[in-house]
């Protein structure tokens, strides 16, 4: 939601009031008109001027996360989600929160613990007709629950979506096609080589244009590593230390253990 600019309403509302003064000498309507706009900018002054709710700043922070690399901020979003549990039965707390343990825990917990923990957020969406934005990203963060073959299934269903809403959340559409791309990685190419490099592309075209190195060089390791390209892989990761990003050139490594 947008917050209207309190200072730009005032003077909007101080002009408009003058010129109708201004004009009811010759146009007896004028004060009236006046009269009739002041009451109703007294009515909708409350909605325009509104601000965020805690929750939707929850969400926002959450439709943010890049990558699991990012614990300490997923940590604080999680804190902020059970503080918002306590007040609100509303279904996404209970879903992000699911979805933020489980992605805090991804390289602790097994994988039959990390699908308990959000089998139950995926139960419960498997079963709404049509998908929202917020559902989207949530269900892109539980790909990994599924064999591969009903994860790529899912996550071409997300992008059709997409397309079909006309979204242009850059780093939610680079995140399904990152995750595509690993799942059919980890899984020996499965679905064709051509497939990991064509979302590994896309991937590249989409952070190149968001100007997010950090997951283009995720996505040019990868991309590497798919064509064999073992020292180039290698130098990407190094940039990332040498940006500070060392959890995340640690974690996108881990593809080396797959190949």
């Amino acid at each position: 939601m947008i917050a209207a600019d309190p200072d730009f309403f005032n003077f909007f509302v101080i002009l408009t009031v003058f010129l109708n003064f201004f004009l009811s000498f010759h146009f007896p309507l004028g004060l009236g008109a006046t009269l009739l706009y002041l009451a109703a900018c007294a009515c909708i002054s409350p909605i325009l001027s509104e601000k965020p709710s805690k929750l939707e700043n929850t969400l926002n922070e959450f439709e943010s996360i890049s990558d699991t690399s990012e614990v300490k901020k997923m940590k604080s979003i999680l804190k902020k989600a059970r503080q918002l549990e306590e007040k609100s039965t509303l279904r996404y707390i209970h879903y992000i929160i699911c979805v933020l343990d489980a992605l805090i825990h991804v390289d602790t917990y097994n994988c039959d613990q990390l699908t308990n923990l959000v089998k139950p957020v995926w139960n419960e969406l498997s079963t709404v007709s049509v998908w929202n934005h917020t559902d989207l990203f949530i269900i892109n963060n539980l790909l990994y629950i599924f064999d591969f073959q009903t994860a790529l299934r899912i996550g071409k269903k997300i992008i059709t979506k997409l397309n079909q809403y006309g979204d242009n959340n850059v780093l939610l559409q680079n995140a399904i096609y990152s995750n595509l791309a690993f799942i059919n990685m980890t899984n020996s190419n499965a679905f064709g080589k051509s497939i990991t490099i064509n979302y590994l592309q896309k991937s590249i075209e989409l952070t190149k244009h968001a100007h997010r190195y950090d997951l283009l060089l995720l996505s040019k390791i990868r991309l590497a590593m798919v064509l064999q390209q073992y020292e180039k892989a290698k130098k990407c990761a190094q940039y990332l230390r040498a940006w500070g990003l060392i959890t995340l050139s640690i974690w996108s490594t881990k593809i080396f253990l797959f190949l």
